[in-house]
């Protein structure tokens, strides 16, 4: 789990409002694990209602659900796990019911999935689910996965650039050599920040 960034719930609601993209992503990715509480999820409310970003909205519908669900704990229905079933859910579902679904899934089903992992990944429109497909498939990933984590390193969207970055880092830095330059000066902090440590695994 990544550190925390905001020391207490008033500096995290600040950046939930900042100007500046990057600080307002960092801080609403944030929110979403954040201990909950009906401030943090009126402000997340009132930020997606103004807010313009279509990424950033898209990281607001899943705080906003997340801590929803935190503050209205209910039993959930038991998934089904069997592959033919999870993948048509999972094309069907809306953006909160594949994350759901990926939070739900238990790590004995997970290898089962990754021969369709790529195709859905591929096909996958909204960056915090393919963000979050990277991490919940990540430690079963195998060389046959590695063209489509470089190919997103080049997303429109900075949380699929750093899932696929962090992972790269972590499992294959060599790879990151010939991109290296460009994500070191990249515009985003965050990818700036993940580059930095990537140059360690050089050593």
């Amino acid at each position: 789990m990544s550190a925390k960034i905001f020391s207490s719930e008033e500096e995290l609601l600040k950046g939930i409002f900042a100007s500046e993209k990057a600080l307002r992503t960092l801080a609403i990715e944030e929110a979403a694990s954040y201990s909950p509480s009906r401030v943090l999820l009126d402000a997340l409310k009132t930020r997606q209602a103004v807010e313009d970003d279509v990424e950033i909205s898209f990281l607001l519908e899943v705080a906003v659900f997340r801590i929803t669900e935190l503050l209205n704990p209910r039993q959930k229905p038991r998934n089904e796990t069997r592959i033919g079933s999870f993948v048509e859910s999972f094309k069907a579902g809306s953006s909160k019911e594949r994350i759901n679904l990926l939070e739900s899934l238990p790590s004995s089903s997970v290898q089962p999935l990754l021969p369709e992992w790529v195709a859905l990944l591929d096909n996958e429109k909204n960056p915090i689910v393919a963000s979050e497909m990277i991490k919940k498939f990540g430690e079963h990933f195998s060389e046959t996965e590695i063209p489509i984590l470089s190919k997103l390193l080049f997303s429109p969207f900075v949380t699929v650039r750093s899932a696929a970055l962090e992972w790269l880092i972590a499992k294959k830095p060599k790879l990151l050599l010939k991109e290296m330059p460009k994500l070191l000066v990249s515009e985003d902090p965050k990818i700036r920040a993940l580059a930095v440590r990537g140059l360690a695994k050089f050593d």
